[in-house]
C-alpha cells in the first residue's frame, strides 16, 4: 500500500510540473520563444567562431611550414612573414613554436653574413626571446630556450660594439638558468654551466682588419721582397 502511495504522490508531482510549464509558456511564451532565439543564435555564432579560430590556426601552421631559410635574403623575408603570423594568431601553442623557430632562425642566420653577426638578425633574436620569456613565463622549455638565446644575443652584440656590459648581462642570464629549479635536470642547465666556463674566452676583443687593409699590407710585402731580392743581386765594388 505504502509503495502504491508513494507512486500516487509521484505521478501528481509530475502532472503538477507539467501543468505549471504549460501555464508559464501561455503566460510569458513571446520572451521564451526570445529566449530560445537568443541562446540557438549564441551556439550558432559561437560554433562558427570556433571553426573560423580552428580553420585560421590550421592555416597558420601550413604557412608557417611553407617557410624559407636556405640564404640571408629568403630568411629576412621568411622572419618577418612569421612575426606577423605570431601577432595574428591566438593559439598558444602557435605562438610557442612560431617564437622557437624565429629566434633560432635569428640567430643562425645572424652568422652567414659575410662580417658576422649581422646586428638586424641579432635584434630580431632579442626581441622574439624577451617575448618567449614573457608570454610563457611557466613553460620551462620557453624559459630554458629564452635564457640560452639571450645570452648568445649579448655575446654578438659584444662582437658589434666590444661593451663589456654585454659580459655582465650574459653571465647574469646564464647562471640564472644554471640556478632555475624549473630548468633542473633539463639540457639548458648544462648548457648554462659550459657558456659559463667559456666566458672570459667569449667575450675577448677581436681586432677586425678590413678586406682592403689586408690586401695593401700583401702588396707592400711583395714589394719590400722585390728591392729585397734586386739589393741582393747589385754587385758592390
Amino acid at each position: 500500500m505504502k509503495a502504491e502511495r508513494r507512486h500516487e504522490l509521484k505521478d501528481n508531482d509530475l502532472l503538477h510540473i507539467l501543468h505549471t510549464m504549460r501555464d508559464y509558456l501561455t503566460e510569458n511564451g513571446g520572451r521564451v520563444g526570445l529566449a530560445i532565439i537568443l541562446v540557438v543564435v549564441g551556439a550558432t555564432a559561437l560554433s562558427i567562431g570556433v571553426r573560423s579560430q580552428s580553420a585560421a590556426s590550421e592555416e597558420s601552421w601550413t604557412h608557417k611550414s611553407e617557410l624559407i631559410y636556405s640564404d640571408v635574403e629568403k630568411g629576412r623575408e621568411s622572419i618577418a612573414t612569421l612575426t606577423t603570423l605570431t601577432a595574428q594568431s591566438g593559439d598558444d601553442s602557435f605562438v610557442l613554436s612560431a617564437l622557437l623557430e624565429q629566434g633560432q632562425q635569428a640567430l643562425r642566420l645572424a652568422q652567414e653574413v659575410p662580417f658576422p653577426p649581422d646586428e638586424d638578425f641579432n635584434n630580431v633574436a632579442k626581441t622574439t626571446y624577451t617575448s618567449l620569456r614573457e608570454r610563457f613565463p611557466g613553460n620551462a622549455l620557453a624559459i630554458g630556450t629564452a635564457l640560452i638565446g639571450l645570452a648568445t644575443v649579448e655575446a654578438n652584440a659584444f662582437v658589434l660594439d666590444t661593451d663589456p656590459a654585454h659580459m655582465e648581462k650574459a653571465k647574469a642570464l646564464l647562471t640564472e638558468a644554471r640556478d632555475s629549479k624549473a630548468l633542473s635536470g633539463l639540457p639548458f642547465q648544462r648548457i648554462a654551466i659550459e657558456k659559463l666556463s667559456r666566458l672570459d674566452q667569449t667575450f675577448r676583443p677581436v681586432i677586425t682588419v678590413a678586406p682592403k687593409m689586408l690586401i695593401e699590407d700583401a702588396e707592400g710585402d711583395a714589394d719590400q721582397a722585390e728591392i729585397e731580392d734586386g739589393d741582393a743581386g747589385v754587385d758592390t765594388p
